[in-house]
């Protein structure tokens, strides 16, 4: 890859992050919870933990029921 295609590709990307970034202000609370939930399934589906218990654990307790994903 040549200096000008690194550039550019550098380039499209950030036109890519600032559209998802566009895309996730305009969702709800509802759907980035939704979101966030279907990647840790992901990452349990990948074998990946997560320590269960305190107050981050509690903190996504509530969150899920709140929005009942």
């Amino acid at each position: 890859m040549t200096r000008e295609e690194a550039v550019q590709f550098k380039t499209q990307w950030s036109l890519v992050n600032l559209a998802r970034i566009e895309e996730v202000r305009r969702m709800s609370s509802a759907e980035k919870v939704h979101d966030l939930e279907m990647l840790f399934e992901f990452g349990q589906s990948l074998g990946w933990s997560v320590p269960t218990g305190g107050e981050g654990w509690e903190y996504w307790s509530r969150l899920k029921e709140l929005y009942d994903v």
